[in-house]
């Protein structure tokens, strides 16, 4: 439940497809669509509920990818396939609508096929730590080491425990990734570090959100030097 215009709106949970989404009642030219992170859900950003400004101008659009959350029940075979659905449930939810596509981290190369695909609507993408160049040292690229998606899964979650000891990650990331199946992240991170972002080179307006703590600084120095508006937040990290 979220305040409105002085009045108590509430976000409902819709299927599409299998695929499970948070939305409001409203129906603004606008619509922001919320894609989360690697092992996380739509709960990732709550916060954007409460926000009286978010509210008052934009339709609210944030799903569970395939997998994850309350959409454990299809399964995320490739990024293509779920851009796939993405922008068929976009087109159905937000019909001529102008989109705004807000992403985190991995989710940011889901985010980068839909602006390409839907070019003429997409006006603005914001990445928040996003997925543009490669490197081994990234916490999801475990996965290269495991041919078997339970195997990997195990690893993952041995990795999170040190991380939540040295206080990286918090237990809210562990609830999300305990929400996700196994071959749904396997099947993620596996086509993530298949291909090569295009974000630099997307027709729409860019902004690069990263925390000073944990960007990659070649990924930072890449992006100034294409001119893509970038915002530091100062003593933040990656989640």
């Amino acid at each position: 439940v979220c305040l409105y215009r002085g009045k108590l709106m509430t976000m409902k949970n819709i299927f599409y497809k299998g695929l499970s989404l948070r939305t409001d009642d409203s129906n603004h030219k606008t619509h922001l669509w919320f894609i989360h992170g690697f092992g996380e859900t739509a709960d990732s950003f709550n916060a954007v509920e409460s926000n009286q400004n978010i509210l008052e101008n934009y339709s609210i659009r944030m799903p569970d990818l395939p997998g994850c959350g309350a959409s454990k029940g299809i399964t995320f075979e490739s990024i293509d396939d779920t851009v796939q659905l993405l922008i068929e449930c976009i087109n159905e939810l937000s019909p001529n609508k102008d989109i705004i596509l807000i992403a985190h981290s991995m989710g940011s190369l889901i985010g980068e096929k839909i602006a390409e695909k839907l070019s003429h609507r997409v006006k603005l993408f914001i990445s928040i730590e996003g997925f543009i160049i490669q490197y081994k040292e990234r916490f999801s690229s475990t996965i290269l080491q495991y041919d078997e998606p339970q195997q990997f899964y195990d690893q993952f979650l041995k990795k999170i425990a040190e991380l939540m000891n040295t206080g990286t990650i918090s237990k809210t990331y562990l609830d999300h990734v305990l929400s996700c199946r196994p071959q749904a992240l396997y099947a993620w991170a596996k086509s993530c570090y298949a291909i090569t972002s295009n974000y630099i080179n997307l027709e729409c307006k860019l902004v690069y959100i990263c925390g000073t703590k944990s960007v990659y600084k070649p990924e930072l120095e890449l992006l100034q030097k294409a001119s893509i508006d970038t915002m530091a937040v100062d003593n933040c990290g990656h989640w």
